[in-house]
């Protein structure tokens, strides 16, 4: 009797363990708080399934005030974050397993909540008071711990091996950003790293997103605007990083959840007075290690983006308001037409950021006019480009594209001999510019075939007979 028991115990916790690393899991979900018809205005969770459009009620247990819903990149903890008081944890896959985080004597609004598998130990992020480990979890049950003081921290992400927590905090002194490494191991930070020297010198630099051990470095110059921004893809295992993206708009990124693209979204400040901001529907796909632009695509505007762990090359995207969404695979490549047309769009936004001036071209390939000027010349090179794509001869199209690229080299050599000279009126192209152009058409220039170049050690005259 005493075996039977035994082994319907390890039934059951092999059942439990099956059930929390399964990856089989149903579409992903979006979670968001929404009334139940309380008269107190308490809330429930709802989720929006993906896969079928439908929404329902997820977790009415427990009822709300002004909370917010959140989930680990792998949607296996669903956290509501409350204005006051403890966040709860409900494990998304077996929502009888549930319970409180942290404990109540954690003060301000948690920031980010960690679950390590490998020691079954959750921990916390929070704007007033650190990094703490705050419960274990195992069979189902939450135990409490004894807190364990960091310093101020904000965010982080899991390494990929799971045992350590990368996170940011200000230094008081200097008043810098640190990227603090923390094991889980030993509950200590282990080293610190100045945000500032993660990029390039100079520059404004802020961690925008991360995933396993890569982070996304944004950076920007205090003499140009925000809207337009730099990125690197940051691997901290290696200390190295891949090369920068350029893009020309404001925007916000994300790193796919295989860590090897950085998905960019274009958001613009909404001129209507309302003082908030505008989601374009404009989505861009790079790649991670040589920055250049491999997909585009455009949605309905007023949507955000939603990554998954459990489907690493697709991304989701939805309009929280009116859950209108839709879908899209990060590892495609988007046609050449299509690139095109994008690498069009950054030059005009170029010319809008001042990288890229229009004057009198005196330096004209065969077919260019000089009173035209240079903008428009390349203008009309990259539409020839274009043309010729559509009529299928992609060796033509190679071939005004490559011309497009000379002649944004020279036009980049010549303004470096101004800035030499501390001419600025001369200055034409500036590098930003020319990282953004010569990248991205270079890209496209490879995906082409050459034209085919003839045997000079053959003749190929039809022999007479």
């Amino acid at each position: 009797m005493s075996h039977n028991r035994s082994q319907t115990k390890y039934s059951l916790a092999l059942f439990i363990f099956l059930l929390l690393s399964s990856e089989a899991v149903s579409q992903p979900y979006y979670f968001y708080m929404q009334s139940g018809g309380d008269s107190l205005g308490n809330l429930s969770v709802y989720r929006f399934d993906f896969s079928t459009g439908a929404n329902d009620v997820f977790w009415n247990k427990q009822l709300f005030r002004a909370a917010e819903a959140s989930w680990d990149p792998a949607q296996t903890w669903l956290y509501v974050l409350p204005s006051y008081g403890q966040a709860s944890v409900i494990n998304i896959k077996q929502p009888s397993i549930a319970g409180n985080l942290p404990d109540a004597d954690i003060a301000g609004w948690v920031d980010g909540i960690f679950f390590v598998p490998q020691l079954e130990r959750f921990y916390v992020t929070w704007n007033d008071g650190g990094l703490r480990q705050t419960a274990t979890f195992s069979d189902q049950d939450f135990t409490r711990t004894g807190a364990v003081e960091n310093e101020r921290g904000w965010g982080g992400i899991l390494s990929s091996d799971g045992l350590q927590i990368y996170y940011v905090d200000t230094d008081s002194t200097s008043q810098t950003d640190i990227l603090y490494t923390f094991s889980c191991v030993s509950n200590s930070v282990v080293s610190t790293m100045p945000v500032a020297e993660l990029g390039p010198p100079s520059a404004f630099t802020t961690i925008e997103d991360g995933r396993a051990d890569k982070l996304l470095i944004r950076y920007y110059y205090p003499t140009v605007e925000l809207r337009n921004q730099h990125y690197i893809l940051y691997d901290l295992k290696t200390g190295s990083s891949g090369s920068a993206i350029s893009f020309p708009w404001r925007g916000y990124a994300r790193v796919a959840p295989d860590a090897q693209r950085v998905i960019i979204e274009r958001v613009d400040f909404d001129t209507t007075g309302t003082g908030g901001e505008y989601w374009l529907g404009s989505i861009f796909v790079f790649d991670g290690a040589t920055g250049q632009l491999m997909q585009s695509a455009t949605f309905f505007p007023g949507g955000r983006i939603f990554l998954f762990d459990q489907f690493p090359q697709t991304l989701f995207y939805l309009n929280t308001v009116s859950f209108q969404s839709a879908s899209a695979g990060t590892a495609a490549i988007s046609s050449s037409i299509s690139l095109i047309d994008s690498l069009i769009a950054m030059k005009h936004q170029a010319v809008d950021l001042g990288w890229l001036r229009s004057r009198r071209d005196d330096d004209c390939d065969e077919d260019e006019k000089p009173d035209v000027g240079i903008v428009k010349n390349l203008d009309n090179r990259l539409e020839k480009a274009k043309r010729e794509l559509m009529k299928g001869d992609s060796v033509k199209s190679r071939n005004e594209l490559e011309k497009f690229v000379a002649k944004v080299d020279r036009l980049r050599k010549r303004s470096e001999t101004a800035e030499k000279k501390n001419r600025p009126d001369g200055v034409i192209l500036s590098e930003e510019g020319y990282l953004l152009l010569k990248t991205n058409a270079g890209y496209i220039v490879n995906r082409f075939p050459e034209r085919e170049k003839p045997d000079k050690g053959r003749d190929k005259r039809t022999p007479k007979k």
